[in-house]
């Protein structure tokens, strides 16, 4: 692993994978930025609502369970650093042995601006496996995008999010 600028390990299956083809057909997450998190855990982990784009699937954005415990919907609004027309999306699961905040239902925005996020561009659920799930949905063009997790697999009031990419062109 030496050799590679990039790499990762699936802390589940023990599997890893390296090198430049990893994330060819997904955005570079080097430009983006946090612009909002209704709610993320910082007082018992790491639960960082950036963790949901560092590149690693070892960390994960985890909603607040200390002292409050809000619950669903979830949100993440973030600005990838430059308009795209946007094409898909990748939502992968928190890694570790644990379910809880598996994202079930979900809704998905792209916008050019903070305030007019229109209708969803995907809507949809996600089961309870660990692999990476990707969806497409017709173009849109925009900077931002909004990730809204309706409910948890199990009904709890956490979402996770180990990594969110998204497929698209420069514009």
């Amino acid at each position: 692993m030496d050799f590679y600028d990039n790499w990762q390990l699936n802390v589940t299956t023990g599997e890893w994978s390296a090198g430049g083809s990893m994330n060819s057909d997904f955005i570079s997450h080097a430009g983006w930025s946090l612009v909002s998190a209704d709610s993320q855990e910082t007082a018992a982990e790491d639960g960082h609502a950036s963790n949901a784009f560092d590149d690693s699937t070892s960390t994960f954005w985890h909603t607040q369970y200390t002292d409050a415990k809000p619950m669903p919907p979830h949100e993440l609004v973030l600005d990838l650093g430059a308009s795209y027309s946007l094409t898909g999306l990748r939502y992968t699961p928190r890694q570790d042995d644990n379910q809880n905040g598996m994202v079930k239902d979900y809704e998905f925005y792209v916008s050019s601006d903070k305030a007019n996020w229109g209708t969803a561009v995907k809507t949809g659920s996600f089961g309870t496996d660990k692999a990476p799930t990707t969806v497409t949905f017709q173009a849109k063009s925009g900077r931002l995008i909004r990730f809204v997790a309706l409910t948890e697999a199990s009904g709890k009031a956490y979402s996770c999010v180990a990594e969110l990419d998204v497929s698209g062109t420069a514009l």
